[in-house]
């Protein structure tokens, strides 16, 4: 049996640690996936937020709290 972690310190295993940035960033990833859970309850997990269509499943596989489809993504990128 490896080394036991605490929760929140990962150390040299990644960044997140026990300081108030990475407690808050833990809390906005927290709140992205349940909002995310909120929208596949609601049958709208998928759904672009911004132009209603369903998003690839490459997006969502690469982040599946997000909210927005590539092309959209791209729109807002390049202005």
């Amino acid at each position: 049996m490896g080394p036991r972690l605490s929760p929140l310190r990962l150390g040299s295993l990644g960044d997140v640690t026990d300081g108030p940035d990475d407690l808050a960033f833990l809390a906005q990833s927290l709140d992205r996936v349940e909002a995310a859970l909120f929208r596949l309850d609601a049958g709208t997990y998928g759904t672009c937020d911004h132009c209603d269509q369903p998003m690839d499943a490459a997006s969502l596989e690469r982040d599946p709290a997000s909210t927005v489809c590539t092309s959209c993504t791209q729109t807002r990128i390049d202005g």
